[in-house]
């Protein structure tokens, strides 16, 4: 389920960062599913499966 689906912002917001610290300490992946766009702008890639398609979206220009 999602990560942080029950949890205050605050809470949720501590869990992502512990998550991203982890991934990066440790050079590997964490898969997140989620329907919630402002956690998965949180992430370095996102995909999207659509009728049984799993595509990736494109990256965002940083700016």
């Amino acid at each position: 389920d999602e990560p942080t689906g029950n949890l205050d912002e605050q809470t949720g917001d501590h869990i992502i960062e512990l998550l991203s610290s982890l991934s990066r300490d440790h050079n590997t992946t964490i898969l997140v599913v989620t329907h919630d766009r402002a956690l998965a702008n949180k992430t370095d890639r996102r995909f999207r499966l659509q009728q049984g398609r799993l595509t990736e979206e494109p990256a965002r220009a940083v700016v």
